[in-house]
């Protein structure tokens, strides 16, 4: 029943942004993108916080 509710809600869609579920279709592009250490820095800066934060 869960599963049902969130498949009619799983794209979210404006006039600028369109957010969809995660395809392999998506893998080269998620790639290229999470290669770039300028797009993940922040990510693995705020990881290192939370790794303390739970010390």
């Amino acid at each position: 029943m869960l599963e049902e509710q969130l498949k009619e809600h799983s794209i979210l869609e404006t006039e600028r942004l369109l957010l969809r579920p995660v395809t392999m279709a998506d893998a080269e592009a998620m790639f290229a993108y999470t290669s770039d250490t300028e797009n993940t820095n922040g990510i693995s800066q705020l990881i290192g916080l939370l790794k303390k934060l739970k010390r």
